[in-house]
């Protein structure tokens, strides 16, 4: 949503502008703050779905999903019901 995309800086040409969007919508509305999530975030995207250096997801490979930790498995269980939640938040 529009936090997401004021932390790539494309909500306005203006840097001022994603900066104040982006600590409204996640230091304010999703109690995250803002700039130690943005740089972590391009850190995410430097390795995108890597199974072991993208530290802002559990990545996991379907075959051992029994091994994982209980919630991790009752997270991936649930998924489906959480994502058009966040999406909203996020």
């Amino acid at each position: 949503c529009i936090g997401h995309d004021a932390g790539h800086s494309v909500v306005s040409k203006r840097n001022w502008i994603n900066q104040v969007v982006g600590e409204v919508s996640h230091s304010i509305f999703c109690l995250t703050p803002f700039v130690p999530w943005q740089l972590s975030h391009r850190k995410h995207h430097t390795h995108h779905n890597h199974l072991t250096k993208d530290y802002s997801h559990q990545w996991f490979i379907r075959e051992q999903k029994e091994d994982l930790d209980w919630w991790i498995q009752a997270s991936y269980a649930t998924r489906n019901v959480q994502l058009p939640i966040l999406y909203l938040i996020y």
